[in-house]
C-alpha cells in the first residue's frame, strides 16, 4: 500500500515509513500488483510487511500462494518473522479506529519486542 492509499496513509500518520525500496509517484489507485517473481523488487528493504487478510485473520489461496514463494520467503522481513496479515477493511472513522487497534496490536507491539 502506498502512502496514497487509506491503509497507507494511515501507516504514515502513525509514524509507519515505506520501504527505501518501494517505487515513489503516483499512484491513483494507492496500491499496484507486482509478479512474484519481482517481489523483491519492491520489498527487499523492508523491515515489516502487511499482507491483506481476510476479516478472521487468514489469508485467501492466491496471497497464500505468494506467502509460500521462496523469493517471498527470501525476504529480509520475512526472515525476521515480521509478517503481518492483516484485515484492512477501512471505510469510515469507526473501521478507522478499529485498524488503528489492529495495527497497535498485531503490527506495533510485536515489533517493539
Amino acid at each position: 500500500a502506498y502512502p496514497s492509499s487509506i491503509v497507507g496513509a494511515i501507516y504514515e500518520e502513525v509514524g509507519m515509513k515505506p520501504a527505501a525500496s518501494l517505487p515513489t509517484g503516483e499512484f491513483p489507485k494507492g496500491w499496484e500488483q507486482y509478479p512474484t517473481a519481482k517481489i523483491g523488487e519492491p520489498l527487499g528493504d523492508a523491515d515489516a510487511i502487511t499482507v491483506t487478510a481476510k476479516p478472521d485473520g487468514t489469508v485467501d489461496p492466491v496471497m497464500q500462494s505468494v506467502l509460500d514463494n521462496t523469493l517471498f520467503k527470501n525476504l529480509k522481513a520475512t526472515k525476521d518473522d515480521h509478517v503481518f496479515p492483516v484485515f484492512s477493511g477501512v471505510t469510515d472513522c469507526e473501521s478507522a479506529t478499529a485498524y488503528l487497534d489492529t495495527i497497535e496490536e498485531k503490527i506495533l507491539k510485536p515489533l517493539q519486542k
